[in-house]
């Protein structure tokens, strides 16, 4: 039976809840008018550098390139609410990052923190000019050598010890030195800079050989080298460096899977061995031939550790996604043929994530990044990129191609979010290394929370001025947390308004430091930490609170 509504059963509805509304716009979203521009000049005339490469980095990661014009200028717009950093290159010139640290590959630059709609046009950079260092290598009979690779290192804390880190940038790379056996190598910042002559296996031309590793002025003990002091655009030249002559060796063999089957087109490298402690940094690659044979020759004596890749899976050429084995060899001066380096994939780490706070900020699973970083660089990959690694939208995770002992270290594109516990099979291994030799590790719990303590502040001059132009250093009170990529050590610089913020630390006792400025990863480094304790403030930071600090300027140690 069909039912019809009367007329007053239409009119009680139109009562009940109203006539229809008229149709409404959606409102419409403003798009954002932020603004970051500046100017880049040279440091030393003060006229605009043209065509300089501005690199700005926003929120969410993403690089945005820019070039400045005929007057040094540049600017960025529709920029979101939000904390921004930039860094500039240009020929001749240091490359340098916002606030006034030359860039290095690291982060230091100054924080903009840019709000809804902002304008900020003091973006400016002062560029130094960049130095050298020239010189010649010859032999033991004083002869010029040709083909000999110069590099550059600095002495720096890396990966929990001091080390020779060779430097970067285009044109500061390893240099074959000439006919003359001259070389220059230029683009360098002010420093104390360590040269080193390879030959042999560590250089293109591995045919030549029969010297060690030799420093400058010329020994092959890197305790007795001689530091070069470079400063700002000034050149440090007519050095001269004597090989010392070694007894080198053949190194070959083949590199097979775990099916005892041939690997061709592989990468293998060979490094001193790291469980030496050694502070020099050297690498000579090699690509496996078809049947999987490898050879490098001139090898000086020393303990090396072979690593091998397999194929490069991923579509980006990942290294940390192929298969990889590696083998300790002793060389003493004697060819070693038919050794075996087995490559295989690693165990996976599987587990979930969980979030303490139910209530807080928004956190998607593809927000979330799991990085396991290894300890000790025998039994686990020098370099090569990330393990590939999965989250799934129910929070659980799994790393694959894992190997050696590595720290589960975990990363949010939000700043309310930060790790608080990594748990395996119910005991606490937040700072402990993890063992990735054997099998896979699995039932790993990593909690997630939104109350981590903050610290924020601002920093005054010896009398007592506002400063805007200072670095911080925030390390735990207790010395048995200054470990490798430690969660209880911070380095930050204020953002334009001259004030530092830390978003996230672990409820802990702690000392704080402002200075001028710090040199690389120093602030990582336990001796420095050390000697910056009698400068201390010392506070604390329990679960949930927002600690804000007045610090005075110290001078460096």
């Amino acid at each position: 039976m069909r039912r019809i509504f009367g007329a007053s059963v239409v009119l009680t509805c139109l009562v009940a809840f109203g006539a229809p509304a008229a149709a409404q716009e959606p409102p419409s979203v403003q798009p954002p008018t932020g603004r970051i521009s500046g100017r880049v000049v040279a440091a030393d005339t003060g006229k605009p550098i043209r065509w300089a490469v501005v690199r700005m980095v926003t929120p969410q990661g993403r690089q945005m390139p820019a070039a400045t014009d005929a007057q040094g200028r540049f600017q960025y717009g529709a920029l979101a609410a939000g904390r921004y950093t930039l860094d500039v290159r240009a020929d001749r010139y240091l490359p340098m990052q916002f606030g006034g640290q030359p860039y290095d590959g690291r982060p230091g630059a100054k924080p903009i923190d840019l709000g809804n709609g902002e304008q900020f046009d003091k973006a400016d950079f002062a560029m130094p000019r960049a130095s050298a260092v020239e010189g010649h290598v010859v032999d033991e009979f004083g002869d010029p050598a040709p083909n000999i690779f110069v590099q550059l290192s600095r002495l720096e804390y890396a990966a929990g010890r001091r080390r020779l880190m060779p430097i970067g940038g285009p044109n500061s790379q390893r240099q074959p030195t000439d006919d003359r056996g001259h070389f220059r190598v230029y683009g360098l910042q002010p420093a104390d800079y360590y040269i080193s002559a390879l030959s042999g296996a560590f250089t293109e031309q591995n045919e030549v050989g029969g010297f060690a590793p030799t420093y400058y002025p010329g020994t092959p003990d890197v305790a007795s080298a001689q530091r070069i002091r470079v400063g700002v655009a000034k050149d440090a030249t007519g050095l001269t460096i004597q090989l010392v002559p070694a007894k080198t060796a053949t190194l070959s063999g083949r590199m097979l899977d775990a099916s005892r089957t041939p690997f061709g087109r592989g990468t293998i490298t060979l490094s001193p061995s790291d469980r030496l402690g050694i502070s020099d940094f050297m690498i000579a690659r090699a690509i496996t031939a078809a049947d999987g044979s490898f050879t490098f020759r001139n090898v000086p004596p020393g303990s090396y550790t072979l690593q091998g890749f397999g194929r490069q899976v991923s579509s980006a050429g990942n290294l940390g996604a192929s298969e990889f084995g590696w083998l300790l060899v002793s060389v003493d001066g004697v060819n070693q043929a038919d050794l075996v380096l087995s490559v295989a994939k690693g165990p996976s780490l599987k587990g979930r994530i969980v979030l303490e706070e139910t209530d807080g900020p928004p956190l998607k699973p593809t927000e979330v990044n799991i990085g396991a970083v290894p300890v000790d660089f025998d039994s686990a990959p020098l370099g090569g990129g990330p393990p590939p690694s999965v989250m799934r939208d129910d929070w659980t995770f799994e790393v694959s191609n894992l190997s050696g002992h590595r720290v589960l270290r975990v990363a949010t594109r939000s700043p309310a979010w930060s790790l608080k516990r990594v748990t395996l099979r119910g005991s606490d291994v937040t700072d402990t290394a993890i063992d990735f030799t054997k099998e896979d590790v699995e039932d790993v719990e990593i909690v997630l929370t939104s109350r981590a303590p903050s610290v924020s502040g601002a920093v005054t001059d010896e009398s007592g001025k506002p400063s805007t132009e200072y670095s911080v250093v925030i390390f735990a009170s207790d010395k048995e947390k200054w470990t490798d990529r430690s969660r209880f050590l911070v380095f930050a610089r204020p953002s334009q308004d001259g004030r530092f913020k830390v978003p996230a630390l672990p409820p802990e006792e702690y000392l704080a430091v402002a200075l001028p400025f710090v040199q690389g990863l120093e602030w990582q480094d336990p001796d420095y930490l050390e000697r910056l304790r009698p400068l201390a403030t010392h506070f604390f930071l329990a679960e949930g609170e927002a600690k804000t600090l007045t610090l005075k300027m110290s001078k460096r140690p």
